[in-house]
């Protein structure tokens, strides 16, 4: 039997055939059999192989990914993650508005062509757009925001599928499609408002992660968290034909499933331990960013009456972040809202710092590893702790 795990040919054969949650018992049977689901899962999970269906340059686009903090979110990252194929699928990039732009220009230097939807077409008042046209109309706030369209309209009208969403450019190539989400906010915001658990699924530059590893991959189950669309009835009929069972009314589960795989009611992030992070190969990686945005992003599977959605509330200071961010609870968001208007409005008359790497790394780092207990016993407690965290890096931030 040790034998199978020096043959590569042999042991790959009876692998495939399992899924990742079953790899890791093999794993942890012996040294040899860890070495031969390593060695295995670094060849079926090469994201630079998945890729080069789409790109000519797998890499590069990584690299954009690592400048830009984008995701592959969709049905490709459940396809990635899952080791299968869907005929005819679709790329879809998610990038935050700052950088959507210099994606887009990137996707078009490998070839693609624009295709505008009439939407776009209407609203420029020509037949046809290119790309710059249509991105320019969105930054010169020609498109309202969210708060401007109505609430009916978010969801039930295919330009604005959910909240969050800026615009969508599909580009296409030799019959391949590739999609380019432009996110009002964090891109992980948008996927926290999908239809349902199955595809809360993204790929980063350095990994691929999975919110709700355990019901999609091994309970093969999916709750939905939103009222449903007639545009979210065709693609919940696809993942349905795809294997996964639409959980429509989650009180029937029981609470064994329902607690271990979906963690109701309670503030998770994507590194959490209930996630699945997938690491990938960086070796050809060359640009590394101290903070990666779509990491540090919270959110909590509410109870909403019977059913459930996804609670998460948006931090957006474009004077003092970068980038925007979704959090969980909304005590969090009120206490972080309020010290970076103090410190934008005491340092008004200076250029400002970006404080992304500060809020992710001590603030929301301080919530998730040492306040979280805390604040189910004392909100005044969470308070103090993101204050005095807050000072201090106020203080170092300032001198610098």
């Amino acid at each position: 039997m040790i034998d199978i795990f020096n043959c590569p040919p042999i042991y790959d054969s009876i692998f495939s055939c399992l899924s990742f949650p079953e790899l890791i018992p093999v794993s942890l049977t012996c040294r040899l059999a860890n070495q031969a689901v390593s060695t295995f899962c670094l060849r079926a999970y090469n994201i630079n192989r998945h890729l080069s269906h789409f790109f000519s340059d797998p890499i590069s686009f990584r690299n954009l990914q690592a400048r830009t903090s984008t995701v592959i979110s969709g049905s490709n990252a459940i396809q990635f993650l899952d080791r299968t194929a869907y005929p005819d699928a679709d790329l879809d990039i998610f990038a935050a508005r700052v950088h959507a732009e210099e994606v887009g220009h990137w996707i078009l230097g490998e070839g693609y062509v624009f295709n505008p939807t009439p939407r776009q077409c209407e609203i420029l008042g020509k037949p046809h757009v290119t790309f710059d046209q249509a991105i320019e109309k969105f930054k010169t706030g020609d498109r309202p925001p969210d708060n401007e369209v109505p609430e009916e309209q978010i969801g039930a009208d295919p330009n604005y599928p959910f909240p969050g969403l800026a615009d969508v450019y599909t580009f296409e190539k030799d019959g391949k499609k590739v999609q380019l989400i432009n996110t009002r906010h964090n891109p992980v915001h948008c996927i926290l408002h999908f239809h349902s658990t199955c595809v809360m699924n993204f790929i980063a530059f350095d990994a691929a992660y999975s919110l709700y590893p355990k019901a999609t991959f091994v309970a093969r189950q999916s709750v939905i968290v939103k009222d449903i669309t007639a545009q979210d009835r065709g693609a919940l009929d696809k993942y349905t034909a795809r294997g996964w069972k639409i959980v429509t009314k989650p009180w029937t589960l029981s609470e064994e499933i329902l607690e271990d795989c979906f963690i109701p009611d309670l503030a998770r992030h994507p590194r959490d331990e209930y996630s699945w992070r997938l690491p990938l190969n960086t070796s050809d990686i060359q640009y590394h960013s101290l903070v990666n945005p779509v990491l540090y992003n919270s959110w909590s599977m509410a109870h909403i009456g019977i059913g459930f959605h996804m609670a998460s509330h948006v931090i957006e200071h474009p004077k003092v972040l970068t980038y925007s961010y979704a959090v969980a609870p909304k005590q969090l968001k009120n206490t972080v809202d309020r010290l970076l208007r103090v410190y934008a409005y005491r340092y008004q008359r200076e250029p400002l710092v970006k404080f992304d790497s500060c809020l992710c790394h001590d603030i929301i780092e301080a919530y998730f590893r040492e306040v979280a207990e805390i604040f189910y016993v004392d909100r005044g407690q969470l308070t103090k702790a993101l204050e005095a965290t807050f000072k201090r890096l106020e203080i170092d931030v300032v001198r610098k």
